[in-house]
């Protein structure tokens, strides 16, 4: 089956601080094989702010 869900940036970046919210509960209801996401947001949340704390 098909991705039919592709998370962006700002959707993946809402997981982090609020690991049990909203998307994370919208997340749970669908089948893996539904969610799909680029490449480069792993990059992109590597290098957020939250990380550079350090």
């Amino acid at each position: 089956m098909p991705a039919r869900y592709l998370l962006d940036t700002n959707i993946l970046s809402q997981l982090i601080p609020a690991p049990r919210g909203p998307v994370t509960q919208r997340l749970a209801r669908l089948e893996s094989e539904e969610i799909c996401t680029m490449h480069q947001d792993r990059g992109r949340l590597q290098a957020a702010p939250w990380r550079r704390a350090a």
